[in-house]
């Protein structure tokens, strides 16, 4: 898999696939992440880029003790089926 990069001017984690990019858009408020959105080009799709990046994610905001806000439908639906990211998860 290709490297999550932090653009912090667009305030979105982004995944670079040949000529397309994924991303995850987010807000940082009070030492939480709040992960809005998640949109992966219909190339992409198919090859878990959405899995790979919410994975990459909420494996950093465990090891830095970041709580994280799901507001995306496609994070909350991941953590559901990936329950070891629950404590990670901050209600609004």
């Amino acid at each position: 898999m290709t490297e999550i990069i932090d653009n912090t001017d667009c305030r979105r984690f982004e995944m670079k696939v040949g000529e397309d990019v994924a991303f995850i858009t987010y807000e940082k408020d009070n030492g939480r992440l709040i992960l809005l959105h998640t949109e992966v080009p219909r190339s992409l799709g198919g090859r878990g880029i959405g899995s790979a990046m919410a994975h990459a994610i909420l494996e950093e905001a465990r090891r830095s003790g970041r709580p994280v806000v799901a507001c995306c439908e496609f994070i909350a639906s991941y953590v559901k089926h990936h329950p070891e990211y629950t404590e990670v998860l901050q209600c609004h």
